[in-house]
């Protein structure tokens, strides 16, 4: 499954709504949703490679594979041609994805390793 970038948008709204509307974290709420959690995932991505300061010449498109445990893969690619790479494991079910670990690569460089909780909670208090 892959998610276009009109459903990214869509997912960034809707995520965007859920901060202003509730207290609680924006994970509890959106990521319980299976099909959310692609955008959310590819717009967390992104926000990470943009907060390094790194232009997109094309937004990261996310996987899942169902497995022992859930695993996502989201792809993506650089204004200066570089790969985005994009892993998060360590969800044990598509509900509980926000505890996942996510790794960012931009290329072979490795520029962001922690919980998409931790990504998520950051945007929350940014548009506080």
């Amino acid at each position: 499954m892959t998610i276009t970038p009109r459903a990214l948008t869509a997912g960034a709204t809707i995520l965007a709504a859920s901060g202003l509307l509730s207290a609680c974290s924006t994970a509890d709420g959106l990521l319980a949703h299976g099909g959310g959690n692609l955008g959310i995932l590819a717009s967390t991505a992104t926000d990470v490679v943009l907060q390094n300061g790194i232009t997109i010449q094309s937004a990261p498109v996310c996987e899942t594979e169902e497995q022992s445990e859930v695993t996502y893969t989201c792809t993506g690619r650089t204004i200066k041609g570089k790969a985005i790479k994009v892993a998060v494991s360590g969800a044990g079910s598509e509900a509980d994805v926000a505890t996942g670990n996510m790794v960012v690569l931009i290329g072979s460089e490795q520029i962001f390793s922690g919980s998409v909780q931790e990504v998520l909670d950051q945007r929350m208090l940014a548009t506080n």
